[in-house]
């Protein structure tokens, strides 16, 4: 068995509090073509996501691949600045039920949207960063004060429709 590791470059860079497959083709290959790993401690909070590609087979219910899994780093992207924990969520707004195998292919017809959140922003009012392609922002959205924590949690509920949890918001 093989064993893969993606390691932060520091102590405290908090590597993984959040991962997204953005892209993958399936099942013929077993080859994930891209994910992100949110690295919200990165540079001092500033926070970082990487962005890798990843093909070879995997193990799938038991059955060993033939050729071993190649993992890259491919992109990354920061935030703006120090403190503000860029990375703390990276959601893709892929949707699997979605995917048109019609044309026998063995690839999914998904994009690579994504949304990404920074909840120590101005004071941890918490802001979110929605994507199309990795240095594409979209729109952000941000928390309405201080000390709300933002971009918690985010889930697409379709790829047009997000939801963004926030720790300390009033309703």
């Amino acid at each position: 068995s093989q064993e893969l590791k993606i390691m932060g470059e520091n102590v405290g860079d908090l590597t993984g509090t959040s991962i997204t497959i953005l892209r993958h083709s399936f099942p013929t290959r077993g080859s994930i073509d891209m994910f992100a790993i949110g690295e919200p401690g990165n540079d001092n909070g500033r926070g970082r996501v990487s962005f890798f590609s990843m093909y070879g087979y995997y193990q799938i219910l038991g059955s060993e691949g033939e050729e071993p899994l190649t993992i890259s780093e491919i992109d990354s992207i920061t935030g703006d600045t120090q403190g503000e924990m860029f990375g703390h969520s990276v959601v893709s707004a892929r949707n699997d039920s979605v995917c048109d195998w019609s044309q026998g292919t063995g690839y999914a017809d998904i994009n690579t949207n994504f949304a990404v959140s920074s909840i120590g922003f101005d004071s941890y009012r918490g802001k979110v960063y929605l994507f199309k392609g990795v240095h594409d922002i979209h729109t952000t959205l941000t928390g309405s004060k201080q000390g709300e924590y933002f971009g918690t949690t985010i889930k697409f509920l379709t790829p047009d429709c997000v939801c963004i949890g926030s720790l300390n918001a009033e309703i």
